[in-house]
């Protein structure tokens, strides 16, 4: 039992994000996102919260939502690379290639030894038929990461 009394807020909220991450990926949506919301309840100040909530709002199509946590995320974690980087594939769902562009760049800004990165950014560059930035970038993704490899 989550809220016994044996644990205080913040802890109670990092055992109802944990559960939502379980039943997200048990595919209980619903349930995972009434999770994450009891989790904001209890602790508003954590981004991982937030960042966690956006994986249930994105495969329900609800973008504004999603982006709408990751703004959140990224207030309390302003300099989280991470949390820009999948504020991207948000972007990229949404058909915002443009947005997408914008966070890459800035994500690469705070982490530029991120293949991962780099390679996301060619991919968009490839959706925008900007090929010759697209190989730039899968060419800086391979130089830094020899073994780094990107499904097109």
């Amino acid at each position: 039992m989550i809220e016994g009394g044996k644990f205080d807020s913040q802890e109670q909220a990092i055992a109802y994000t944990n559960r939502g991450v379980a039943l997200r990926k048990k595919g209980g949506l619903e349930r995972a996102l009434a999770n994450f919301d009891r989790s904001v309840e209890l602790d508003s100040g954590q981004a991982p919260i937030y960042a966690n909530r956006d994986v249930v709002h994105q495969p329900m199509n609800d973008f504004d939502r999603a982006l709408a946590d990751f703004n959140r995320a990224i207030k309390l974690e302003p300099n989280n690379a991470v949390i820009y980087l999948n504020r991207c594939a948000v972007y990229q769902r949404s058909k915002d290639a443009d947005g997408a562009l914008a966070e890459y760049n800035h994500a690469i800004e705070l982490e530029p030894k991120q293949a991962f990165a780099y390679g996301n950014l060619a991919f968009v560059y490839m959706s925008k038929g900007e090929y010759d930035r697209a190989l730039a970038e899968y060419t800086h993704a391979l130089e830094l990461d020899p073994r780094f490899c990107q499904r097109l």
